[in-house]
């Protein structure tokens, strides 16, 4: 079953001190990061795990992950599919003009897919598929040949 806490770690509770418990102290940090529309973020970056974590007040807010093949997330859709069912939504995606996000939202999870293979996955608070979309989503730029 696919959830939304990651190694352990729950967003909107896991804390600075529960992160580098968990996985180690992050390879790059950064502060007044945006995401989505969120602003002042906080940015842990962990190159090994293909993993960057936002947080705001000290909790953590949303992980942004490229899944492996020995991971936590499937790297096929039809595993998601099989998993939570069809998503709440299907997104473009800034990944690139032939990827789609599918939303997951109250799992608190999105997948962005080119084709059938993920390649990006976000792990976050259950929320609606309306509140996602004003917090966390990226609206692509029209993409140009």
């Amino acid at each position: 079953m696919l959830t939304n806490v990651w190694r352990g770690l729950n967003p909107g509770v896991a804390s600075v001190r529960e992160i580098k418990a968990s996985i180690g102290a992050p390879d790059r940090e950064a502060d007044g990061v945006k995401y989505g529309s969120v602003t002042g973020l906080h940015l842990m970056t962990y190159d090994d795990l293909t993993a960057s974590l936002f947080l705001r007040d000290n909790r953590l807010r949303i992980v942004v992950l490229s899944p492996k093949a020995d991971g936590e997330y499937p790297m096929r859709i039809d595993e998601w599919e099989k998993m939570l069912g069809k998503p709440a939504r299907k997104l473009p995606s800034v990944q690139g003009k032939n990827h789609r996000l599918l939303v997951y939202s109250e799992s608190g999870l999105t997948a962005t897919a080119d084709g059938s293979i993920v390649t990006l996955v976000e792990v976050f608070p259950p929320m609606s598929p309306d509140e996602y979309e004003r917090t966390f989503y990226k609206i692509p730029s029209p993409f140009i040949k």
